[in-house]
């Protein structure tokens, strides 16, 4: 099965923000190659997400804040699917469109 980047950086910074921090338990936790785990941890620490200290892998504040944005993406995805799997009929739809907006005034200025 093919993952989505996006997807797997999230795991990847979930699993370093619960401890989960060496390669080794990072590859049997996300079920990740040592090639690819080696790529994804590598791109992390050149955009300065997160760092390597004496083998084990920290979140930076940089990383938090990308964990953050990330989670509160993928909860808004599922709330949507919710939404258009659930609400077909017309008057959903005009709750659908109020739901979209106040959303996209909860997101921080640099994403609008």
């Amino acid at each position: 099965m093919r993952r989505y980047k996006e997807a797997t950086i999230l795991a990847i910074l979930n699993a370093i923000d619960h401890e989960i921090n060496r390669i080794s338990l990072i590859m049997k936790y996300l079920n990740l190659s040592g090639t690819s785990a080696r790529n994804y941890l590598d791109y992390l620490i050149k955009i300065g997400v997160i760092e390597k200290i004496d083998g084990e892998y920290k979140l930076m504040e940089k990383g938090r804040r990308v964990l953050e944005l990330l989670r509160e993406k993928r909860k808004i995805e599922v709330e949507l699917a919710f939404i258009y799997i659930y609400g077909s009929s017309g008057s959903h739809r005009v709750t659908f469109w109020h739901y979209i907006i106040n959303l996209c005034r909860k997101l921080p200025h640099h994403l609008r």
